[in-house]
């Protein structure tokens, strides 16, 4: 796995209003859905989702995805899901649905 894609988090400020911060940049092995998750995100209408694939760090295992989002080249993910897969603190991947019309 080769971590060389550029990526920004951000959180959503608890200011009453809905602006962003950054809160960590990194590099991630990016990845598109394919088979049967593919299918099953097509149905629901989120074929756009992609998987970030990061080192582990405390900073990244507080992420939550209702108060933070992705920026990738661009564009902007909603956080679907965090997973630390076999909760071996290697890596965290996050699944993120592209939001339509929103480039910054």
């Amino acid at each position: 796995m080769v971590f060389n894609q550029p990526i920004r988090i951000e959180r959503l400020n608890d200011d009453g209003c809905e602006t962003w911060e950054d809160y960590f940049s990194c590099r991630a092995y990016v990845n598109a859905l394919y088979g049967s998750e593919y299918w099953a995100a097509r149905a629901a209408g989120c074929e756009d989702t992609i998987v970030f694939t990061v080192r582990y760090c405390r900073a990244l295992a507080a992420v939550r995805a209702a108060e933070y989002r992705i920026v990738f080249r661009g564009e902007i993910y909603d956080i679907q899901s965090v997973d630390c897969p076999q909760f071996a603190n290697a890596y965290i991947k996050l699944k993120g649905v592209r939001r339509r019309g929103n480039r910054l």
